[in-house]
């Protein structure tokens, strides 16, 4: 009768080992190094046998070992002797016979010997001296003509005794002489590797030994296992948390059982790992090595019982998170358990089934959290893997997990961060044995058809991938952004995730050349919590992570997000000190020096700052000099407490005079480079978020309610829309608005809240957009995403079709929407609610609320005086890049329009600027239809401006009022006046209301794009104007105010309260306008100016030329999206949405 011990002992021995199956399955992971049984000679043995030949009788095989020996060794084409021993009948051991040039000259030693003759002697006597005079004189008796003879002896011969023989016999015999002894023997055989032939000849009898053959990856692994542990031993300790040693520990544990070291090392260097993971206090590495170990325990040292021991701990902190590839580690080991249960090696007992339940209960609750859709699908995976692995026998609950199976490969069809690849690998397996359920073959079918689709939408990717980087490599950004955008779309998959980066990371780039930084912004931010997942598992940091976060902080600099910039820093020199391990190159050295350059950036943002939010920098000198950027911490210093406070802390050498100071400040507010920097900061220290944006030459004024949610949806949004517009600069679409202003606001701050998650609504006074976000409905909704995007589409609908008018809308919106596939581009990463939560660990690192609870402001000392001149002096004007020409100059062109200004292709978004005072959508609504003159004794002329919806004008002018004061002082609002336009209509003339070319300060490669407003005044009464004029002419001014009227233009109200003070107005005669006068607007195809008789060839001539030939065609001809068009958008990108989702 056996014992359990027994029955479990022979289980084991008729199962294959854990270990037998892994290295079955991962050979690559276990040892290569060969040992095998091989004869081994002793060199002292070897020694005592040539000693003692003679007295063995055993000349005979001694010769034939030299001779072989010399075969391999000196000449190859050696003959043996025949006859009796010691010389035979041609008195030589052996000679060398002669070949044919053609086969020596591919020896490579003893060519000679081709075409001379030597001759060899064999001698294993004591006495070898008489021995080999007797020999050579024996072979120079023959007179054969040798050129060399050689003498080979069993015997020590001394190197002086050697040398004098072969010199006397050499000049004795003419011919050269060459005497081996038995130290050449033991050479030749042991350090020449001939102990084989040795052994063979001699037939000697020796003993067998192990022998080991070290693999080629051990051999590497032996390599960066010694590297790794001279690295641990020798490495910096200080109080910083150094997450590179832990990794290395871990991995000299991983290269140990790969190399199969004894086990005591391979588990003490675990232990060593979990040390110092626990020491660092990173549960996520501690779950990690304790993983390691009880996998290791399994698979490469037969140990359930240490793996099963090891399941408790992992199981602790696995279902402590919520991350499925933290809950993976408690699966894998859980599955092995369940395996060796099945065989018999591990007893079933009722524990088990206490995980089992526990296990399925958490992974349940992951894969419920439909708020995290690809943690989800991998957790639900998981799960049905689990379940399938119980109930194995039962067809019927088998039948059903296959079809939840094929429902998961069909949900997660487009979820990039599903691992489709390696549940399709682990389906494929299950073939084998639950293969002939019918449900299977109809699953397989579906994943197949979805294989083929990744398959050739990876194809197609990888196409419009490289043509991305040809495009941006050629300096064409938005051509790329076309390419790389449509290539991300067919990356968004698990197995693909490189290529993805790749795209992302291109686009971000492109992005950025054209000047949209907060497209770039979310763009960078989704690569970077890619990059941070990858980062997370191996400690990869030439990934381009440390790049990414370098690039971060540039367009922090660019919108004044100061806290961002404060974050990324940090982070990029936490990766910076695991480059300066790894690597210390050019390009290294460089990434940081452009550190120090970044705190001088930031410290030029600052010279921005408001008094409120000098306050708050206050609080940050500490912070800023923790990270390195002294200039910062310096700035905000003397902001407050002058150069005292600069002396005080040690910021100024000896020398330096309070003038050296201002001066210095005035070369940092004069950089160029401020000029490329936002020109306001942004500190998240007020109830109000402030963004900024320039696309297709529109300021975008975003506020934001300061809650992390209501943020990160409108940084959502303003990528998406700058990433939807990227492409549309040109002809095709044209903004009539210089300002687009959006507020996201808490929905439950306003009474008109319909409970959706986010809707907007229009201001009544058409002065902004208003956005409302529920922050509460995005917590633990699954549909937040889908709805969000949906919003974005329907919002970016209404915009368009608000402030830009396009010459064919429907052909705009399938070149965006369908070939570009833009809003698929806008969409895909530019949800900042969830990627944001994957870089920044909690809220507060967004913000300085925690580094403000934690420290004392420094004092406020500086004069009332010294902080005015300070605000002086750092508003300094910035200058012009040197590579940009600024003109105040117009001049107008001739003939047709460069087509590279109609559809540019390499200038960015904000070399294009819309100037208009023109509030289209309160002009719209106001309803503009004439002008009138009022006049007053001694009081200067009102122009009056007759709309017919008193509120709107009454906005129109309030909003002026607000931008320009009670005074147009520059000019902003231009005015003209242009008359004589027809003989029909002699004093008919047209009134222009824009903005002012001369004031636009126009850039070299730069556009800007004048909006306007036009009042054609039919058969007046001429008195009218030119009195007006003449009081003009008279007090040098007039008043510019609103006039209303409903019906009667007569009867209208005038609001002088209103009324806005200007001193210039243009008038002029339609015959002095050219074909690109800004006063060119004005004529129609069936104008006939009056022109003076004087005047030959008059400009209007070539200006109505063009007006009448673009009658039909006009460049200018556009119109907004309608209603319908609208929808058409919507719908577009709900059909492209779900063929991408």
């Amino acid at each position: 009768m056996t014992s359990a011990k027994d029955d479990k002992r022979q289980a084991t021995e008729q199962l294959l080992k854990p270990s037998e199956y892994m290295r079955l399955h991962r050979p690559e992971q276990f040892s290569d190094t060969e040992t095998t049984i091989e004869p081994y000679l002793d060199k002292g043995y070897f020694e005592y046998h040539l000693e003692t030949l003679t007295s063995r009788g055993e000349e005979k095989v001694f010769e034939h070992f030299v001779r072989k020996l010399c075969e391999v060794l000196i000449c190859p084409n050696l003959i043996p002797q025949t006859g009796p021993t010691g010389g035979g009948d041609s008195k030589v051991d052996t000679e060398n016979i002669p070949v044919s040039s053609d086969i020596s000259e591919r020896w490579f030693y003893g060519e000679d010997s081709a075409s001379e003759r030597w001759g060899f002697a064999f001698s294993a006597k004591k006495e070898w001296q008489p021995k080999c005079k007797s020999d050579v004189q024996k072979i120079a008796d023959t007179q054969r003509g040798y050129k060399c003879v050689f003498f080979v002896s069993n015997q020590f011969v001394p190197d002086r005794k050697r040398a004098e023989l072969e010199d006397e016999l050499t000049k004795e015999h003419g011919f050269s002489v060459r005497i081996l002894d038995r130290s050449w023997l033991v050479e030749a055989v042991f350090d020449k590797g001939n102990e084989d032939l040795a052994i063979e000849t001699l037939q000697l009898s020796i003993a067998m030994q192990p022998k080991k053959k070290v693999g080629i990856g051990d051999q590497q692994k032996r390599a960066e296992l010694e590297a790794l542990e001279k690295q641990i031993q020798t490495v910096r300790v200080d109080d910083e948390i150094d997450f590179e040693l832990m990794d290395d520990c871990l991995k000299v544990a991983i290269l140990s059982r790969e190399l199969e070291e004894p086990r005591e090392f391979t588990d003490g260097r675990f232990d060593r790992a979990k040390r110092m993971a626990e020491k660092a206090g990173n549960s996520r590495q501690t779950l990690a090595v304790i993983y390691q170990n009880a996998w290791t325990a399994a698979y490469w040292h037969d140990d359930p019982d240490t793996s099963l021991k090891l399941y408790d701990e992992i199981e602790k902190r696995s279902l402590a998170s919520d991350r499925v590839e933290d809950v993976e580690c408690a699966v894998n080991i859980w599955q092995t358990m369940l395996s060796l249960i099945r065989h018999g090696v591990v007893e079933h007992d009722k524990e088990f089934d206490e995980r089992t339940n526990r296990l399925l209960a958490h992974l349940e609750a992951v894969a419920n959290d439909t708020q995290r859709p690809n943690n989800a699908a991998n957790a639900k995976g998981m799960l049905l893997l689990m379940r399938i692995s119980l109930d194995h026998e039962d067809d019927g609950l088998l039948t059903q997990y296959i079809n939840q199976f094929t429902t998961l490969f069909e949900d997660a069809r487009r979820l990039g961060g599903f691992k489709f690849h390696r549940f399709r690998e682990l389906f494929e397996i299950l073939g084998y044995v639950i293969g002939e359920l019918p449900a299977y073959d109809v699953a397989f079918e579906i994943v197949l058809s979805i294989v083929e689709q990744r398959s050739s939408e990876t194809a197609a990717g990888d196409q419009l991938l490289k043509r991305g980087i040809q495009k941006t490599e050629a300096g064409h950004s938005y051509d790329a952004i076309r390419y790389l955008g449509r290539a991300m779309a067919r990356f968004t998959k698990y197995e693909a995730q490189l290529r993805l980066e790749a795209c992302v990371a291109g686009l971000a780039h492109a992005y950025s050349k054209a000047g949209l930084y907060w497209a770039a912004y979310c763009a960078y931010v989704s690569l970077l919590s890619m990059l941070m997942g990858r980062f997370e598992k191996n400690r990869d940091v030439k990934t381009g992570i440390y790049r990414v976060c370098a690039e971060l902080t540039l367009n922090c600099l660019r919108t004044g997000n100061v806290t961002g910039f404060l974050f990324f820093f940090h982070l990029e020199k936490i990766f910076e000190t695991y480059i300066e391990k790894e690597a210390s190159s050019e390009g290294d050295a460089k990434s940081k020096n452009g550190l120090a350059d970044r705190d001088g950036c930031l410290a030029i943002l600052l010279l921005e700052a408001t008094d409120e939010q000098k306050d708050t920098l206050a609080y940050l000198p500490t912070l800023f000099e923790g990270l390195g950027l002294t200039t910062c911490a310096m700035i905000v210093y003397l902001m407050h407490q002058g150069q005292a406070g600069l002396r005080e802390e040690g910021f100024l050498p000896e020398g330096v005079s309070d003038e050296d100071v201002w001066e210095m400040i005035s070369q940092m507010a004069r950089q160029p480079v401020r000029s490329e920097m936002a020109g306001f900061l942004e500190l998240r220290d007020s109830a109000t978020v402030t963004m900024k944006s320039y696309c297709m030459g529109v300021q975008w004024e975003i506020g934001a309610t300061n809650s992390t949610t209501i943020v990160r949806v409108a940084q959502s949004f303003v990528g998406f829309i700058e990433s939807a517009l990227s492409t549309s600069l040109n002809a095709d679409i044209m903004p009539t608005t210089s300002t687009i202003r959006l507020r996201f606001v808490d929905a439950k701050e306003r009474s008109c809240a319909n409970g959706k998650m986010i809707s907007f609504q229009e201001d009544e006074n058409n002065d902004f957009f208003e956005v409302l976000v529920d922050p509460g409905k995005f917590e633990g909704s699954s549909e937040y995403m889908t709805v969000m995007r949906d919003a974005f589409v329907e919002l970016f609908a209404h915009l368009v079709g608000t402030y830009m008018t396009t010459r064919d809308p429907e052909a705009y919106l399938e070149r965006v929407v369908g070939s570009e596939e833009g809003f698929q581009r806008a969409l895909i990463f530019n949800d900042m609610v969830t990627t944001a939560t994957n870089v920044f660990s909690a809220d507060s690192e967004e913000t300085l609320k925690p580094h403000i609870q934690s420290c004392e402001p420094i004092a406020k000392t500086a004069t009332a005086g010294f902080k005015a001149k300070f605000k002086l002096v750092s508003k300094s004007a910035a200058p012009v890049p040197p590579t940009e020409k600024v003109s105040n100059k117009t001049e107008f062109g001739e003939g047709d329009i460069p087509t590279e200004l109609l559809q540019p292709k390499n200038i960015a978004h904000r070399q294009r600027r819309v100037v208009s005072p023109i509030n289209t959508r309160k002009w719209d609504r106001a309803k503009w239809n004439g002008c009138g003159f009022m006049f007053g004794p001694g009081l200067p002329p009102v122009f009056g401006l007759i709309f017919t919806n008193e509120r709107a004008a009454l906005s129109i002018f309030e909003e002026w009022h607000n931008k320009f004061g009670d005074e147009d002082v520059n000019n902003d609002i231009r005015i003209s006046i242009v008359g004589q336009l027809s003989h029909r209509d002699p004093h008919g003339y047209a009134v222009t209301i824009g903005g002012n070319f001369e004031n636009a300060n126009m850039r070299e490669m730069e556009t800007v794009i004048m909006i306007s407003r036009i009042n054609f005044m039919d058969h007046p009464n001429p008195q009218n104007l030119a009195v007006f004029l003449a009081a003009y002419e008279e007090f040098g001014g007039y008043q510019l105010a609103p006039v209303v009227a409903k019906s009667d233009p007569s009867e209208g109200k005038l609001m002088p309260e209103l009324g806005l003070a200007k001193r210039h107005l243009t008038v002029r005669s339609a015959w002095e306008l050219n074909e690109h006068d800004p006063d060119f607007m004005v004529l129609k195809p069936d104008h006939d100016p009056i022109i003076p008789k004087d005047v030959q060839n008059p400009p209007v001539q070539k200006a109505l030329e063009r007006v009448r030939a673009r009658r039909s065609t006009s460049v200018d001809h556009y119109s907004g999206l309608n209603r319908a068009e609208r929808r058409k958008a919507k719908s577009k990108s709900k059909r492209s949405s779900k063929q991408r989702r």
